[in-house]
């Protein structure tokens, strides 16, 4: 948002160069702002949101040593004993930005990761979500956002 005085004139720049996009504001008076876009797979937030969060979005952090490979460490016993699963239970799908319309999600609802096909990031994953099942509680899990998968079944994994 730029404010000013009436009648101040405000210079605002646009740099679009190679997708990346630079705006300037240069107002009379004031500091200049500045906004920039951020390149390549850190212009996007991939977010975990499963059972043992309440289904809130906690970003995964990128693999610095493999881009375009994300990563998020939890433990399983969150939701508590599943009887029907007779084991510990945590649901998950990772989100685009945090946006539930943007999901990554299985080909089946209650696929192991690895399973099954990963479909997303889209709006149609109705009740379909990924299980990870634990024996013991508090045990820890890392989910793996791999988007250079070539085999789609390998795009996420446990």
């Amino acid at each position: 948002v730029a404010q000013g005085g009436v009648d101040e004139l405000v210079r605002l720049r646009l740099e679009v160069d190679d997708g990346s996009v630079v705006v300037s504001l240069l107002p009379e008076r004031g500091p200049q702002v500045l906004w920039e876009s951020l390149d390549g797979w850190r212009r996007r937030d991939y977010c975990i949101v499963g059972s043992w969060n309440n289904w809130t979005a906690e970003s995964m952090s990128m693999d610095e040593g493999c881009p375009g490979v994300f990563r998020y460490r939890g433990n399983v016993g969150g939701s508590g004993l599943s009887q029907e699963f007779r084991s510990y239970a945590e649901l998950f799908r990772i989100a685009v930005d945090g946006d539930m319309a943007h999901t990554f999600y299985p080909d089946m609802h209650l696929a192991g990761p690895g399973d099954v096909i990963a479909h997303g990031p889209d709006g149609g994953a109705g009740d379909r979500a990924w299980l990870i099942r634990a024996g013991q509680l508090g045990i820890e899990f890392e989910v793996t956002l791999d988007l250079r998968a070539k085999d789609r079944r390998k795009v996420v994994s446990v």
